[in-house]
């Protein structure tokens, strides 16, 4: 992790318009990454006696 943190400082923080275009050709960013308060994890999300709708 270390060492990704410092590239990322080594490299600094892009302008605008360079980070609109690396966005812009990805689209409509999609995906699931939620986990309900009531889960400890994801397959505790599913299971019947925390399932929590």
């Amino acid at each position: 992790m270390y060492i990704r943190l410092q590239a990322q400082t080594e490299r600094g923080v892009w302008p605008r318009d360079k980070a609109e275009e690396w966005y812009k050709q990805w689209g409509w960013l999609r995906g699931c990454d939620f986990i309900p308060s009531t889960a400890i994890n994801q397959l505790e999300m599913w299971q019947a006696e925390s399932f929590d709708p």
